[in-house]
């Protein structure tokens, strides 16, 4: 089950809409951002090398679908990596995907390697992987706190979900169970 135990609050310390919006998304942390930025880096230094090393066509356009994969890589890291909390949803953005997970059906959330364990409309159970917040295997005891509070963060968003609509099912979401 879920434990909201230490569950920080959200302060809007701006008093404005987007500091409340801002304090709502959980990123990685910045050594996390390091490690991610890692192999669009790479891949970039090696499409430049490839038109360096070689000027012919197919190379040329090879290197550029390369360069542009990675920019593209690049972004969705450092722009929407995490999660973030949008009304009664959570959305959990990666580097090749988003998903939209309703927090009313999240049955837990785990540590270290970061999962949301949820149901599905029909009852099956999924599970998502939140990758910017993960903390295995042996990171610095920083970045493991500070995903450790993220997944406080969201247990607590999943808490109020719940105990807002009362009356539904968490399997399902729909209808009256009480």
């Amino acid at each position: 089950m879920i434990d909201t135990a230490e569950t920080p609050k959200e302060t809007d310390s701006l008093g404005s809409a987007w500091s409340a919006f801002y304090a709502r998304r959980l990123r990685p942390h910045p050594f996390q951002y390091v490690g991610g930025s890692i192999l669009p880096l790479t891949l970039i230094l090696v499409g430049i090398f490839t038109v360096q090393a070689d000027s012919d066509t197919p190379n040329v356009i090879g290197a550029a679908v390369l360069i542009a994969t990675s920019v593209y890589l690049a972004v969705r890291w450092f722009g929407f990596a995490g999660a973030r909390r949008l009304g009664d949803t959570l959305i959990v953005s990666g580097i090749l995907w988003s998903r939209r997970i309703p927090l009313r059906r999240i049955d837990r959330v785990t540590t270290g390697y970061v999962f949301v364990v949820w149901r599905t409309r029909r009852g099956g159970w999924r599970w998502t992987p939140i990758t910017s917040l993960w903390s295995k295997p042996r990171p610095l005891d920083v970045v493991t706190r500070y995903s450790n509070r993220n997944v406080r963060v969201i247990c607590g968003w999943v808490k109020d979900a719940v105990a807002a609509a009362p009356h539904q099912d968490r399997s399902t979401g729909q209808g009256d169970v009480g």
